[in-house]
């Protein structure tokens, strides 16, 4: 997967929100369900 691939399925099916922020230090947190990743 390319990185562009990866940053537009973060997009659409990831769930991110900033957990913490301090001293312009940043941790994201991301929930990205394992179905994304099975193929049918």
């Amino acid at each position: 997967m390319t990185r562009d691939d990866a940053f537009m399925l973060i997009s659409v099916a990831g769930d991110v929100e900033i957990s913490e922020l301090v001293d312009r230090n940043k941790c994201v947190h991301v929930i990205l369900p394992t179905a994304v990743f099975t193929k049918r």
